[in-house]
Order: structure tokens, then C-alpha cells, then sequence
């Protein structure tokens, strides 16, 4: 059953770490068949998200693994890198053989929706994947999905729910402080918070639509909504300090002078997480917060998690996000857009995902 036809694909492919614009570059390669054990995948819709221009620039203790791609202009030609892009779900449009199965040994049908999750060499920003079947996951029963739900189940959905779970056993009624609280992962923070019976306090910067995004957040489940530039003034200090429950731990994707003063408003033996650092600006930390308040100061990477559990474990996360979503409980990350199918070409997804990585919104790009 094995494809011996070329199939054609454009594809972002980074050449090593470095800025964005210097190391992706489109192009049209071409993949020359479907081996036994892989599968043909057409990308519906891939996230552009900060972690990716970080992982770009080399910020996370991850290597680039080099492969060889051929040039659909010239087969015999080939361009060296891998294919960026972290999260993304696609269609299964072809099997190597009748009898494949992904990671969690659940067969692969022609039609089936599914999440790649090995995307050390070959990553979502790309209209075709030929990728072996044990580097997917499928979702067989899509009622009640979309694929914006299923598009960040892999990084921002999944680091939020495990963060919950994993830094400290927070009690009903505990609140967590975070900034980036309409980042991706701070939308679903929000909501697995609220129905898991924690409280949130929600940091965001003072922008035009501010006030909508305070209505969009409450409408998540948020408790709390403040600017960032209102951090240490008389008022918040005052809100903050007569609450129904303490501030155990705080989430930091931003780093430098508003991750210092948020973690101002932890309760004594509180904890301070980052998972981010947007600013790249230094953490100061006062002696008299590990004296005499006695916080504890650590860091969190899902790719930890991926890395130290048995599949069993973060399928039955994937699974439990999936379910939450097709309930109506958990509604996907607010983004928008950027539709490159009508005239998909190599130029045009390079200028698409620069923009997108260069967008304060949140953007998926939709093949």
C-alpha cells in the first residue's frame, strides 16, 4: 500500500537557531512517498505562539536536528534543516499500510483528525507532513470539535492544565496570580481554574481594548482582572490583601519589573513559576521574600513533562482537555486567522508566519 508518488508540500524550514528572519525560509519541497509506517498529513490549522519564536532563538535546551529535504523545482537538489512550527492538527489523507496505529496504538483511518507531537524534525508549519504514525495522535470522535480546539491542545492547553496540577496541590478557594493572562495559556488557566474550584487574579497590560478584554476574561471565569502598571499601587494592594482565600502561587510568563511586583502578593510558603519570559528581562528577587516569607522559586517546561511521564499519562491530559471541550466546559484560545490556502506558495507562507511571529495577536495559520 506503500506510495511511491511524489508529494508536493510548502513548508517553513529553519536552518538552525538564530532571529526568525534570518534562519526561515519557504520553500516548495517534495516528499517522494509514504513509507509502511508513516502516514500523509495535510495540515488544517497550525498556532504561531511565543514558545516558537523562542524556540527559533535557541532559548530552549533543545537541538535542531538536520535533515535533508528535496526542492519540488529540482529533486535532486536539497535544502538542510527541519521544518518549524510546534502545534498544529491535520487530516490524515493517506496510509503507508492498511494497519497503522499512533502513539496510543489506535488504528489511523484515511479522514481521521490528528495531532503530530514529534516535531523535532518535522513541524506544523507546512501544508503536507509525511510523518511516522507513532509520532501522531488521533482524535477519533471529533463531535462537538474544531480545530481551533484541537490546534493548542499540544503546548498552550496542556501547559496550563498540568501547571495547575503539577506545581503545588492548591485547595478549593486558593488563588493563583498570573500575568499574560490573555496569552493563549492564560485563557485556558482561566477556565480549568474556574471549574476545578481555584480563583484567579489576572495581570494584563494597559491597552486600548482593555476593557473588552477584562469583559472576554471574566466571561472565562476570571475572578480578578488588573493592569500591570497598577501592580503595587494603594488600591490593588488593598484588594489583594483582604481576599476569602490566600495567593499560593504565582505564574509568570513575562519576566523583569512585573513578575517582582506580582510576586509581592503571595501568601508566606507561596510559590513563584515561570514558564515564559516574553521581556527576557531578569527575575530580581528580595532576600526578605525568601526570609521571611519563605517563597520558593522554580520554573516549569512542558516538554519536562513530555519528557519524564509515560505516554499513558499526557494522553490521558490530551484526552481529558478534548473532553472538557466537547462538554461546552473549556472553549478554545481566542486567535485569529491568517488564511493561506486560496494561493498557497512559499513566499507567502514566509511573509505570513514573519507577521504572524511579529503580531501581538494570537494568529493560527490556516492551510
Amino acid at each position: 500500500m506503500s506510495d511511491t508518488g511524489f508529494i508536493s508540500a510548502t513548508s517553513i524550514v529553519m536552518s538552525s537557531h538564530g532571529e526568525p528572519s534570518e534562519v526561515l525560509r519557504g520553500h516548495e519541497l517534495v516528499f517522494e512517498s509514504v513509507p509502511e509506517d508513516c502516514v500523509l498529513v495535510e495540515m488544517i490549522l497550525a498556532s504561531v505562539n511565543p514558545s516558537d519564536k523562542s524556540r527559533i532563538r535557541g532559548v530552549y535546551p533543545t537541538s535542531i536536528p538536520d535533515r535533508d529535504f528535496k526542492l519540488a523545482s529540482d529533486p535532486s537538489q536539497d535544502v538542510t534543516g527541519t521544518l518549524a512550527g510546534n502545534e498544529g492538527v491535520g487530516k490524515v489523507t493517506k496510509l503507508g499500510s492498511a494497519q497503522v496505529t499512533d502513539i496510543n496504538n489506535v488504528q489511523i483511518s484515511e479522514g481521521d483528525w490528528v495531532i503530530p507531537f514529534d516535531f523535532g524534525s518535522l513541524g506544523a508549519w507546512s501544508s503536507k507532513l509525511v510523518i511516522k504514525a507513532k509520532s501522531v495522535v488521533v482524535i477519533k470522535n471529533t463531535e462537538g470539535l474544531t480545530a481551533d480546539d484541537c490546534c493548542s491542545i499540544k503546548v498552550n492547553a496542556a501547559t496550563s492544565y498540568r501547571m495547575l496540577l503539577d506545581i503545588v496541590t492548591l485547595n478549593k478557594g486558593d488563588y493563583v496570580i498570573q500575568n499574560g493572562a490573555n496569552s493563549g495559556a492564560g485563557q485556558y488557566l482561566i477556565q480549568l481554574a474556574h471549574l476545578w474550584g481555584f480563583k484567579t487574579i489576572n495581570v494584563i497590560r494597559d491597552r486600548a481594548n482593555y476593557q473588552e478584554t477584562v469583559d472576554y476574561l471574566t466571561s472565562l471565569g476570571a475572578d480578578i482582572v488588573v493592569k500591570d502598571s497598577e501592580l503595587g499601587t494603594p488600591e490593588v494592594d488593598e484588594q489583594l490583601k483582604n481576599l476569602d482565600g490566600p495567593i499560593r502561587l504565582a505564574i509568570n510568563c513575562i519576566g523583569g519589573e512585573n513578575a517582582q511586583k506580582m510576586a509581592r502578593y503571595l501568601e508566606a510558603n507561596g510559590t513563584f513559576s515561570t514558564y515564559g519570559a516574553m521581556t527576557l528581562d531578569p527575575i530580581v528577587v528580595s532576600a526578605p521574600s525568601f526570609i521571611f516569607k519563605n517563597l520558593t522559586y522554580k520554573g516549569y517546561w512542558l516538554g519536562l513533562f513530555y519528557k519524564n511521564n509515560p505516554v499513558s499519562v499526557w494522553i490521558k491530559t490530551w484526552y481529558d482537555i478534548l473532553e472538557l471541550m466537547r462538554q461546552g466546559k473549556l472553549v478554545a484560545q481566542k486567535s485569529r486567522h491568517l488564511d493561506v490556502s486560496a494561493n498557497l506558495n512559499a513566499e507567502l507562507l514566509q511573509d505570513t508566519v514573519f507577521n504572524a511571529l511579529n503580531s501581538s495577536e494570537k494568529v493560527a495559520i490556516q492551510f
